[in-house]
């Protein structure tokens, strides 16, 4: 639920529900959202003009100094964060920018409008800051270490961003173990099925450990070495 509070308190004041993403225009006089309904995501700005609609997801809208486009992290995929950055314009125009990250999350715009900042990576989960113009050229603007995400960018060109340090595990309990173990492989461990006698499970691997595609693999739960199977087609959220 979108919902709206006085900084002096109060209660806040419910505006409207299946909200993802929110954004106030530069003059704050009305809001850019992306919402689900049903099963779909709609981009909206202002709030009830619906811009743009996909069977994926939409994340981090981001309308221009202008107030004129809106910039959004486009994916194609649900549960799935990789994706390439868009811009819609007010009659609903989509036009893609960037290319395509394996993931991409954080947005902004530059003070000046000329370009679009996002985090992203072309493998693995290390995301770098990356800008690109309206015209699609794109530039590395900040390579770091880990997980970065883009917050925002000040008027004075001053840019906020976080280092995400996450990591996906296993635990299982192995057919007459009293206790559980720890059958993680890499940074980004995901199971995805058990075998019938419960002493095997496959599992993949999408994050920094796993590549450009990621891969898949299968490990006895008694805590033997995993054994790769073959590369996945697309990453998890991360």
């Amino acid at each position: 639920m979108l919902a709206r509070q006085t900084l002096g308190g109060g209660a806040p004041r419910a505006t409207i529900d299946g909200v993802e993403y929110a954004e106030w225009s530069p003059d704050g006089s009305s809001l850019a959202v992306v919402r689900r309904v049903a099963a779909k995501v709609r981009v909206e700005y202002p709030i009830g003009k619906v811009l743009y609609e996909t069977p994926g997801w939409v994340s981090h809208v981001r309308i221009s100094p202008n107030g004129k486009l809106l910039a959004v992290v486009d994916h194609p995929y649900l549960s799935d964060d990789g994706g390439s950055v868009a811009t819609i314009d007010s009659s609903g125009s989509k036009k893609v920018i960037s290319t395509s990250y394996v993931s991409l999350q954080g947005l902004a715009w530059r003070p000046d409008g000329d370009e679009v900042w996002f985090t992203g990576t072309k493998s693995g989960s290390n995301r770098a800051i990356h800008a690109v113009t309206l015209q699609g050229k794109e530039r590395l603007a900040y390579l770091g270490t880990g997980t970065l995400t883009l917050q925002d960018i000040s008027k004075q060109s001053r840019v906020l961003f976080t280092r995400d340090d996450w990591r996906a595990g296993i635990t299982g309990l192995a057919p007459g173990a009293k206790t559980e173990s720890d059958l993680s492989w890499h940074d980004w461990s995901i199971p995805r099925d058990i075998s019938d006698d419960g002493k095997t499970i496959s599992f993949d691997e999408t994050g920094e450990a796993g590549g450009e595609t990621g891969a898949i693999y299968v490990r006895p739960m008694d805590g033997s070495p995993a054994v790769r199977s073959r590369p996945t087609v697309s990453g998890s959220l991360r």
